[in-house]
C-alpha cells in the first residue's frame, strides 16, 4: 500500500450532530440577515414615500408662487348657509356648499395636466344647488373612475403597507344618519389643519362662527367662499407671508393610514360599478375632514390616543389594524367641531411631515407634543428653544 493511500485514509461523510450543527449555523445566518434586509427595504419605502411627499410639498410652492396664496384645505360656505364650518358631509347629510379641497387643487402643479383640466370641467359645469366635489366627483359615475385610479399614484406612500389591497370608501349607511359621502379611493398624505380640532380650523368670522383658539390654526384650513359664481368656489388659502413662526418650522403636510378591510357597511349601490369597501374614511384625499385629508398635532404622531372622526370604520375595534388606527366615531355636527385626527404612518418610530419651506422631516413618535404643536401653527409660538434637535431629523432627498 502506498503512503498516499495511507495518508489519506477511507472517505466518510457528514455524521449527524455535524449535520444539525451546519443547519443550525445556517439558520442562525438567516435570522441575522433578514432584520438588515427588512430594514434595507423599509428604508427605501420611507425614500420613496418622503419623495411623494416632497412633489406634493412643492407642488403647494409651486401653487402659491403662482396664486400668491396657498390652495384652501377646504373651501366652505356651510356659514352662509347658517351652518357650522367644521361640518363636512355628502349632500344627504346638509353639506350643500363647498369646493374643491387643497389636494384636488394640486394637478397642474403635480404634472397631471388631463387631471386638472377634468376637475375644472366638472366644476364649470356643477350644479349651483349642489356645490360638493366629494359627492358628485366619486367613483360610481363612469367618468370620473379613472380620476381616482389614476390620481391616487400621486398620494399613495409604499409604506403604508396597502398596495394591491385598497377599498373604497362606500359609507353604506347614508340612509341612517352618515355622512352622505361613497365610492371615492384613499391616498396617505394629508394637510396639517392646525394644532387643534375641526373648530379651530378656520380664521374667518361668518354666521355667529368664530374660532376661539385663532392661535391653532394651521397653514392649511376651511376657508369661507361664495356659492356662486361656480369659479368663485375655488377659494384662497394662506399666504407664504402669513408663516410668522417661519417656514422651516411650520409643517404643512405629513401622512394618515387608511383601514383595507371591507365590512357591509361599505357594500357599494347596486349598479355603481364600485368594489366593496368599508365606511372608515381615513386617507380618503378628496374628503377635507380629519383622517381623511387632513390631520391635526392635537395628538402627537401615531398617537395611541383613538382619532375622534365623523365615520370610524364599522368593526376596526378589536381588529389587530385598530392597535394602528384607532378611531371613535362623533359626528362633528353634534359636538361642535370637536373631532381631529393625528398623523400616521407605518415607519418604524415616527411619520415624514413637509414644511413651508419645501423641505421633509422625519419626525418622531415621542416629539414633545407642545413643539409637535407649535410647529403645526403658522401664527402662534414657534419652536422651543430647549427643544432636541431630534425632534425634527433630516431627511436627504432624491429630488431638487
Amino acid at each position: 500500500m502506498s503512503s498516499s493511500a495511507t495518508l489519506r485514509g477511507p472517505w466518510r461523510g457528514f455524521t449527524l450532530v455535524e449535520l444539525l450543527v451546519v443547519i443550525a449555523i445556517i439558520a442562525t445566518l438567516i435570522g441575522l440577515l433578514l432584520p438588515a434586509v427588512q430594514t434595507a427595504r423599509e428604508s427605501a419605502r420611507r425614500m420613496a414615500c418622503s419623495n411623494n411627499l416632497k412633489q406634493n410639498s412643492l407642488a403647494c410652492l409651486n401653487f402659491e408662487a403662482s396664486k400668491r396664496h396657498f390652495p384652501p384645505g377646504g373651501p366652505t360656505c356651510m356659514p352662509t348657509e347658517g351652518k357650522a364650518p367644521w361640518i363636512v358631509a355628502g349632500t344627504q347629510a346638509g353639506g350643500t356648499c363647498y369646493g374643491p379641497n387643497w389636494a384636488l387643487q394640486l394637478f397642474s402643479y403635480l404634472e397631471e395636466g388631463g387631471l386638472s383640466a377634468l376637475a375644472n370641467q366638472a366644476l364649470e359645469s356643477a350644479e349651483v344647488d349642489r356645490a360638493n366635489p366629494p359627492d358628485t366627483w366619486d367613483m360610481q359615475r363612469p367618468e370620473w373612475r379613472a380620476f381616482h385610479q389614476n390620481a391616487v399614484s400621486s398620494f399613495r406612500c409604499p409604506s403604508s403597507g396597502t398596495q394591491g389591497t385598497e377599498v373604497p370608501f362606500n359609507d353604506g349607511d347614508e340612509g341612517g344618519g352618515g355622512v352622505g359621502l361613497a365610492h371615492l379611493s384613499r391616498g396617505n398624505y394629508a394637510a396639517c389643519f392646525g394644532a387643534g380640532t375641526m373648530a379651530n380650523a378656520f380664521s374667518f368670522k361668518h354666521g355667529g362662527f368664530e374660532n376661539i383658539h385663532p392661535g391653532y390654526v394651521g397653514v392649511f384650513r376651511m376657508e369661507l367662499i361664495q356659492k356662486s359664481p361656480v369659479r368663485g368656489r375655488l377659494g384662497k388659502g394662506a399666504r407664504i407671508k402669513d408663516v410668522s413662526d417661519g417656514t422651516s418650522k411650520t409643517v404643512i403636510l405629513s401622512e394618515v393610514l387608511t383601514w383595507n378591510s371591507p365590512n357591509p357597511e361599505g357594500a357599494p349601490e347596486e349598479g355603481s360599478g364600485v368594489s366593496q369597501g368599508n365606511d372608515d374614511w381615513r386617507g380618503v384625499w378628496m374628503i377635507p375632514g380629519p383622517g381623511a385629508s387632513a390631520f391635526m398635532a392635537n395628538t402627537t404622531p401615531n398617537s395611541s390616543q383613538p382619532d375622534v372622526i365623523d365615520a370610524c370604520g364599522t368593526g376596526l375595534d378589536g381588529t389587530p389594524d385598530f392597535t394602528r388606527i384607532p378611531c371613535r366615531e362623533e359626528r362633528a355636527r353634534a359636538n361642535g367641531g370637536n373631532v381631529f385626527a393625528a398623523a400616521r404612518s407605518r415607519h418604524p418610530g415616527g411619520v415624514n411631515a413637509a414644511l413651508a419651506d419645501g423641505g421633509v422631516r422625519f419626525v418622531a413618535d415621542n416629539i414633545e407634543r407642545g413643539v409637535w404643536r407649535a410647529a403645526c401653527t403658522m401664527q402662534g409660538s414657534s419652536r422651543p428653544a430647549q427643544s432636541s434637535d431630534t425632534d425634527f431629523q433630516s431627511e436627504s432627498q432624491s429630488l431638487p
